[in-house]
């Protein structure tokens, strides 16, 4: 049996989408997650998407000041929603939004609202096309923006 590594050793640099309005990074947490963080700097605003621990955030946050942060949930899973129960016990010094598949409401915690198929998130004037890919779970959810699909635990095609 071959046992093959679930560890990305080399994460990508910063990049930006959204004709530059918006820069992505990507967090290291734990040994085999990411957490990917939409910004805007004139904004002062963040989408959070999935995370199992906000320890990174926190220390991402020290030189990225936000007023306003949306996490969206590709799924439930504890490597996926973790960041919301520790940023939902705190008293933040932003506004915190938790979005996630609108038929999943129970197993997401602090759920502010659901999206399901079809619908449109907005970060900074771009649009973000939410597909429903079940093909890791029940109720998970993609995020489709022209230049980049934010796919959580699944491959999603066209």
């Amino acid at each position: 049996m071959t046992v093959v590594s679930h560890v990305v050793t080399q994460p990508p640099k910063v990049f930006v989408i959204g004709d530059g309005r918006i820069e992505v990074h990507q967090l290291r947490a734990w040994q085999d997650n990411y957490i990917w963080v939409l910004y805007s700097r004139s904004e002062r605003q963040a989408v959070i998407i999935d995370g199992p621990t906000a320890a990174p955030l926190d220390s991402w946050l020290t030189k990225h000041p936000c007023d306003t942060i949306s996490i969206w949930n590709t799924h439930h899973h504890p490597d996926h929603v973790g960041i919301n129960r520790e940023l939902i016990d705190r008293n933040n010094p932003f506004k915190l939004t938790i979005i996630g598949c609108a038929s999943r409401e129970s197993d997401i915690p602090g759920f502010t609202y659901g999206v399901d198929e079809g619908d449109v998130l907005t970060f900074c004037e771009q649009d973000f096309i939410v597909w429903r890919t079940e093909g890791h779970v029940d109720g998970h959810l993609c995020f489709v923006h022209s230049d980049v699909v934010f796919c959580g635990d699944t491959l999603a095609t066209s």
